[in-house]
């Protein structure tokens, strides 16, 4: 596969010398490999000399039987640039708390240089909560909605225009799927916020964890994790 973003007048003469270097490549037939996969709930404890931790709790929701929604953008923004923000970061002391939320179903809540791990954990779990009474006046929602419009349609280059659409071609996402997350994300509201406190309250009942961090914090909590896993040097 190859792609290129310049000129028509450019294009023919890169097409000519796309043909030339092709006919330089062996011809062999590719060898397939079948990749199958077997997930396992590991929860483990990595140990680590860091006086600090990176803690994440995430799962698919895909696997839960929901599928990607476009206003999960905008719930994306809330919970990185106000929950979590002031709970991981502000209140709890940690370089930085947020979440990651993907079209293909991962969700996950995380931190990073964090000096504490039971109290992220719970901090986590409390979201669900927060979004059920989440509240937000018709200045405060714009906010959120232009934050996350402005993450999606930042001014480009035209270099970054044909990068973006390479990778959109190899996603399967088409200008009509953009268009479609942009709509969703300029209609969010308070409601669907809140509709999302069932989802997020799924994918924290699977407690599937992960704790980078300090070796005496991780095994003090010991309880929380399947198994502690000292990497060597």
């Amino acid at each position: 596969m190859a792609a290129a973003t310049c000129a028509k007048s450019d294009l023919e003469p890169y097409g000519k010398g796309l043909e030339k270097l092709v006919t330089t490549l062996p011809a062999v037939k590719p060898v397939f490999s079948t990749w199958r996969f077997h997930p396992e709930k590991k929860n483990e404890g990595i140990l680590a000399a860091s006086k600090v931790q990176y803690v994440i709790n995430g799962y698919n929701f895909k696997k839960l039987g929901y599928s990607w929604d476009g206003k999960m953008r905008v719930l994306n923004q809330i919970l990185s640039t106000d929950w979590l923000q002031t709970r991981i970061r502000v209140v709890g002391g940690a370089y930085g708390g947020f979440s990651q939320i993907s079209m293909t179903g991962t969700m996950t809540f995380n931190s990073y240089r964090d000096p504490n791990l039971k109290e992220t954990l719970d901090n986590y779990l409390a979201t669900p909560d927060y979004l059920s009474k989440f509240e937000a006046d018709s200045a405060a929602m714009l906010r959120y909605i232009i934050g996350t419009i402005s993450g999606m349609d930042s001014p480009l280059t035209p270099s970054q225009k044909g990068d973006q659409a390479f990778q959109q071609y190899f996603n399967r996402r088409s200008r009509e799927d953009q268009q479609r997350d942009r709509d969703a994300v300029l209609s969010t509201s308070v409601a669907d916020i809140r509709g999302f406190a069932k989802l997020v309250r799924e994918i924290l009942g699977q407690n599937e964890i992960c704790v980078y961090g300090n070796e005496e914090k991780l095994r003090n909590s010991k309880q929380l994790f399947n198994s502690l896993v000292k990497i060597d040097k």
